[in-house]
């Protein structure tokens, strides 16, 4: 789990992963994926719904795969301090193109699991 996520629920839904198993998800995977895990850059998403074969599922979803992956980059970048030239150095890619960079990290997409108005 991150240190943004204190409960083991699912970092998209909320759910806690009685009825669809919770997965560890690498924010960055293939090459990067043993660096994801070091760094603790990884999320608990349900096994079905949210991380391989839902609609909106990580491993099924463009736009869901690119959320994550500016999550990660923004709390990579604040809890190392970096900027998008060391976290490009890092991990080889800015996933911030088009977003800010400055501001907090947990206010760019996802919401917070207490304040989660579920989508499905």
């Amino acid at each position: 789990m991150t240190m943004y996520q204190a409960r083991p629920t699912c970092f998209l839904c909320g759910r806690s992963g009685v009825n669809d198993p919770l997965d560890l998800h690498h924010l960055f995977g293939s090459s990067n994926r043993a660096k994801s895990d070091r760094m603790g850059l990884t999320v608990m998403l349900c096994h079905n719904r949210c991380h391989i074969f839902g609609p909106e599922a990580a491993h099924s979803n463009a736009d869901t795969m690119r959320k994550l992956h500016q999550y990660g980059q923004r709390l990579a970048m604040e809890r190392f301090g970096w900027d998008v030239d060391e976290f490009r150095r890092e991990f080889g890619k800015n996933y911030l193109d088009d977003e800010p960079v400055d501001g907090d990290v947990m206010a760019f997409g996802f919401t917070v699991l207490e304040e989660a108005g579920l989508p499905y």
